[in-house]
Parts: C-alpha cells; structure tokens; sequence
C-alpha cells in the first residue's frame, strides 16, 4: 500500500525524526493536531500491531480528544476500512492488533498508569495544560525500546511544564526535534478560519 499523505511542510522534520520526544507548538490553526493525527494514522497502517494513547490533561468524554480528527485522517488517507473505531470504550483498533486509546490524565494515578507501559506513542495534545507531576508519572512509562512521547500545544507561560522541557531544558536537547507553527504555515487553512484571524 501507498499512502501519500499531505501535510504542511513545516512538520517534515516530525516526520523524519528518531528521537524520543516529537513536539509541534504554535498558534492556533496551525495545523500542528491535523498533522500529528494524519502521522498516527500513517504509523499505524504502516507498522502493523503499533500501540499509542492520545492524551490530554482532562478528557471526560471523547468530544474533549482527538478520536474524530483521526477518523477524518483516516479518511483523507483513504484507509478508513483499516481501521475500526469503538466510542463506547474510547479506542480505535488499527491493523495487526494495533490500538489507539483515549484517555485524560486525570483518569491514571501511579498505579494504573503503568497499563500503558508497553505502548508505542503517547501523544499529549494541548499540552500546555498539563501539570509536572503527570509528566514525570508519563514519561517512565512510556519506556518501550523505540518510544516516542509526542506534545502539541499554544505556548501560554514560559514556565509550563511542557514548555521548559521541550524548548528550554537543555538537558533534552539531543533527544527532542520542536517545530514551532502558526497559520502562516498552514496552506490547508479555509476562508472561515482566514476570516478569523483578519
């Protein structure tokens, strides 16, 4: 199977990068969850059996997540027959026994959030909401050989914890790639979403 998916070009590096932690900040309508969804969905079509959690810092229901933004992904890749979303328990199987789930942070404490300890991704959408103790309890769980924990968010205070470690702690500096987005470079944007922002 050939998939080309079509994503702004100031993602690529998120594309083309091994390292541990993939993270995309910027405004809003930046295309920054577009992008990371339709790379999830590629991930799983192309590595059969792949596990990842969308996550974010409260989520009670799945109008909160990113569940219908893969779906529509899914979609423009042309695979939704690949995949088979279930609403009621909040994931969706991909090939090979692979699964997204769809949780809030709020839902794990130090003992259950070791059931996603042999995941392949974590994603943290609207990062810039979640506090230093869920990312610490994430990021030693998240310890599969090859594991990436992904972030996306809209930079609010330098001091957010999200933001510190991907763009300020040095101590992560050779094992994170950071994009920063915003609507300039985003050449999917609508006339709704441009008459916004005018």
């Amino acid at each position: 199977m050939i998939l080309r998916p079509q994503t702004p070009k100031v993602f690529a590096p998120l594309w083309k990068a091994k390292t541990r932690y993939l993270a995309a900040y910027g405004g809003r309508g930046s295309a920054k969850s577009w992008d990371r969804a339709t790379n999830m969905v590629f991930r799983h079509i192309m590595e059969p059996g792949l596990s990842s959690a969308c996550i974010r810092d409260q989520q009670n229901s799945l109008e909160q997540s990113v569940f219908k933004l893969i779906v529509e992904s899914a979609d423009r890749l042309g695979v939704r027959s690949a995949i088979k979303p279930n609403t009621s328990d909040r994931y969706i199987q991909t090939p090979g026994n692979g699964i997204i789930i769809f949780r809030g942070l709020n839902e794990f404490n130090a003992e259950n959030i070791k059931s996603l300890e042999g995941f392949d991704i974590a994603w943290m959408e609207e990062a810039q909401t979640i506090g230093q103790r869920a990312i610490d309890m994430l990021r030693p769980t998240i310890r599969k050989p090859g594991s990436q924990l992904w972030a996306t968010w809209n930079p609010r205070l330098r001091s957010d914890p999200i933001d510190v470690m991907m763009r300020q702690d040095p101590r992560f500096a050779d094992s994170r790639t950071v994009v920063e987005a915003n609507w300039r470079d985003n050449p999917f944007r609508g006339n709704e979403l441009e008459e916004e922002r005018l």
